[in-house]
């Protein structure tokens, strides 16, 4: 299924704003935030509401997650797709990441 994703990184709402709309071909998945999302596949279809439990920590956001990994509490299959070798350089030297290592 062909797929795409579309992401507005807009940061000064006044509130918390986590949405993510992926178009398929054959309809639309809605993620309203990290716990709530949509779909609709088909024109004859109705939108179908999942609620979706908390995740447990480190999962629960991605900067808990990726302080985790920086860690080594968490050790990454080679490609896992949040691997380092996905994604290349995470942007911070080996100075930076120590300092997540000592917080």
């Amino acid at each position: 299924m062909k797929s795409q994703a579309l992401q507005n990184p807009i940061g000064n709402w006044p509130f918390s704003k986590k949405d993510l709309e992926i178009y398929c071909r054959s309809g639309l998945i809605t993620a309203k935030d990290r716990n709530n999302l949509s779909y609709r596949f088909q024109e004859k279809n109705k939108e179908t509401a999942i609620n979706l439990p908390e995740r447990p920590a480190p999962f629960q956001d991605p900067f808990s997650f990726f302080k985790a990994v920086v860690r080594k509490e968490i050790l990454l299959d080679d490609n896992d797709l949040s691997a380092h070798d996905d994604h290349g350089d995470f942007g911070c030297g080996e100075a930076k990441c120590k300092e997540w290592e000592t917080d």
